[in-house]
């Protein structure tokens, strides 16, 4: 069997009647890096989940399941802008699945760092069991920093949480809080599903 990999986007691989096993390798889109602000960096991005999964069929003297796989891989979050005020936010990771949560605005006095944007989710969709089977949630945007001092550096964004066994249900990630006066602001959770 052909290995075949896919980037950002969505994909589509038909998989005929006779077939034994296929394995999956799935990862959810990074966040974004947070601003700095003039003399202090912002925080780190989140990662987000990835894992290999094994769709098994049936043995090689049978006749297996025709199915279509939708692979829906989330794209990265924006970086937050640097020494900006009432504005520097990333954008969220677009993804056909659940999408990353845009970061937080700097507030309209001084010069602070925008926070990162969440990652989108990755997922897997069967047209035989028509539902998801795999998603992987995408990492979290970090704070933008906000003053020259370490201990006011942005802080670093989320990775994202593990898999679960029953898919129930997925969700976009949030947006970032903005700043009201002057400072940086915190990043967003990356889009991804709950279940059990």
């Amino acid at each position: 069997m052909p290995q075949l990999n896919y980037g950002t986007g969505n994909h589509t691989v038909s998989v005929g009647e006779r077939w034994i096993n296929i394995l999956i390798s799935v990862a959810g889109a990074q966040g974004g890096n947070g601003g700095s602000d003039g003399g202090n960096p912002g925080g780190t991005r989140g990662y987000g989940r990835k894992g290999t999964f094994r769709l098994e069929g049936s043995n090689s003297s049978a006749t297996g399941v025709a199915r279509t796989l939708y692979l829906r891989v989330g794209r990265q979050g924006g970086n937050g802008y640097g020494c900006v005020s009432n504005s520097g936010a990333g954008g969220g990771g677009s993804s056909s699945v659940a999408s990353g949560g845009s970061g937080g605005r700097t507030g309209p006095q001084g010069c602070s760092g925008g926070g990162g944007g969440g990652g989108g989710a990755t997922g897997v969709f069967d047209s035989y069991s028509n539902m998801y089977i795999i998603v992987a949630g995408g990492g979290g945007g970090a704070g933008g920093g906000s003053h020259p001092d370490s201990w006011l550096r942005g802080g670093n964004g989320g990775n994202a949480g593990n898999f679960s066994g029953t898919i129930r249900g997925i969700s976009n990630g949030s947006n970032g809080r903005s700043q009201g006066y002057d400072g940086g602001v915190g990043g967003v959770g990356g889009g991804g599903s709950y279940g059990e």
